[in-house]
């Protein structure tokens, strides 16, 4: 059983898996890794989307062609299966996980991707011309965490370079950056 910490911006309990949906109108996997790794491309390209920074400026998503990891798991059904990433256009930092699987299931293989955050921005992700994915901040989806608890950044307490404990960070929602609390007789 999971427990969750009183303030749940506070506490990182992540939750296990990302949100996998099926690619119906995709073509089914071909029978070779090399063949697959082709139509994976494709898929990915079909991708793209935009995040908007601490500024409200707006910056488009780019696919890196190149999957970041391939990998198979026969026991969770994935017969073939790599990772890709969506970079801003100001750069090569990865904002977007973009997973594209080969799945078998009743004997029968198709398509299907999953998408995590990356980033501390305002992310929405369309395939084609439908958004499939948004994490926008909001009271329950403040910057600095995911609702899943997937992703989170910040730091926890602050600490000389001897490690002597100074102050800890406390996380809310008004302030992304956390509040600063200083340690008691330091």
């Amino acid at each position: 059983m999971v427990t969750r910490p009183r303030d749940a911006l506070n506490g990182w309990v992540p939750r296990a898996g990302l949100a996998r949906k099926e690619l119906p109108d995709a073509s089914a996997p071909a029978a070779t890794p090399v063949a697959r790794l082709v139509q994976m491309r494709r898929l990915a390209h079909e991708f793209g989307g935009y995040e908007i920074d601490h500024e409200r400026d707006r910056w488009e998503l780019r696919l890196l062609p190149t999957p970041l990891y391939r990998y198979r798991a026969a026991g969770a059904g994935v017969v073939d299966g790599a990772m890709f990433v969506l970079v801003s256009n100001a750069g090569n930092d990865p904002e977007v996980l973009l997973l594209i699987e080969a799945m078998e299931a009743g004997g029968k293989l198709h398509w299907e991707y999953a998408l995590g955050r990356f980033s501390d921005r305002e992310l929405r992700v369309r395939r084609r011309d439908a958004e499939v994915f948004a994490s926008v901040p909001s009271e329950t989806n403040p910057f600095a965490y995911g609702p899943q608890h997937l992703y989170r950044t910040y730091s926890e307490k602050v600490v000389t370079l001897e490690g002597k404990l100074l102050a800890r960070i406390q996380q809310t929602s008004t302030f992304p950056g956390g509040i600063l609390i200083p340690v008691e007789g330091k």
